[in-house]
């Protein structure tokens, strides 16, 4: 944090009044500061002042458009506002509103207007969304009042998810932003990181998903040039590379490891090994007394 936004001579400082993505990456560090509390409260009084600032300029020079991106100013706001820097959350009220006109059912947001098929339920939509609430729910706001719906939401998509992941350890590739790679399964960490898995899904089953798909992309070389990440989704794969992304972007890859913050003693950890849902179903060849997929219709948030 501090060579971010205090250390202009190091290659990791952001010119918040010059970076075209800045948006972008100051809502992933608003996300961060309400993943990291603890972290955040401990800083000196002059980093708390520069990452406030850094923020707000981010804010002044919004360029959202309608779709998952409303979500990047109001988790800045939410940053902000969980650490008493800023009161202003008129992004964070604007960005529930948007995201509730575009339920579309089952635990899935369209883009916007449209539905898009690709990860970015998962990549921003719903955990940011829960997570907006949750910082409300803490400040006694009446928007708080819709997490538990909008968290019922995201169990159900992540049920979906898991399904999405063979058992090889591959996944479903689709859409845009696919040089994220295992980020598109944030939801299956975050709902394990806070406790908040859908009954339907066993912790052995959720942590084997996950250290399958991270095992065969640790285990493939190809996926580093030196000691950076390299473009693609398995190895080196430029061509997958959208216009908008950039060197620091493959590191939302980061996103599917939240399961790292939970203790070695966490159920996370030592429950059972469970095979995925796939391969009980194609490999196993037996009745393993699968929950039924059934899908979520829910009321309105």
């Amino acid at each position: 944090f501090h060579n971010v936004f205090m250390n202009e001579s190091c290659g990791d400082y952001v010119h918040w009044n010059e970076c075209a993505s800045v948006l972008v990456e100051a809502a992933y560090i608003g996300h961060t500061m309400l993943r990291m509390p603890t972290i955040i409260r401990a800083m000196p009084p002059p980093l708390l002042e520069a990452i406030r600032d850094g923020m707000v300029i981010a804010l002044s020079i919004n360029n959202t458009v309608f779709n998952n991106h409303v979500n990047f100013p109001a988790m800045i706001q939410a940053g902000l506002w969980k650490h008493n820097l800023s009161e202003n959350i008129l992004f964070i009220e604007e960005a529930l509103i948007h995201q509730e006109q575009w339920y579309a059912g089952d635990g899935t947001y369209t883009d916007g207007s449209f539905f898009h098929f690709d990860h970015y339920n998962s990549y921003v939509m719903h955990p940011m969304v829960v997570d907006l609430t949750a910082v409300c729910a803490e400040k006694d706001n009446p928007l708080g009042k819709r997490y538990d719906c909008l968290l019922k939401r995201m169990q159900r998509y992540g049920a979906v998810l898991e399904r999405m992941v063979h058992p090889d350890g591959t996944y479903l590739v689709v859409g845009r932003s696919e040089h994220y790679r295992f980020g598109a399964l944030q939801i299956l960490s975050q709902l394990a990181l806070q406790h908040h898995l859908p009954s339907s899904l066993e912790t052995g089953k959720v942590r084997n998903v996950l250290t399958a798909v991270i095992k065969r992309f640790l285990d493939n070389p190809d996926n580093f040039l030196g000691e950076w990440l390299a473009v693609g989704v398995n190895g080196h794969q430029p061509s997958m590379m959208n216009p908008y992304g950039d060197t620091g972007a493959l590191y939302l890859v980061s996103l599917g490891l939240l399961q790292l913050g939970l203790p070695a003693t966490d159920p996370f950890w030592t429950d059972p090994a469970i095979n995925c849902t796939q391969a009980q179903i194609w490999q196993e060849g037996k009745d393993v007394g699968l929950t039924l997929d059934e899908a979520y219709d829910g009321p309105v948030c």
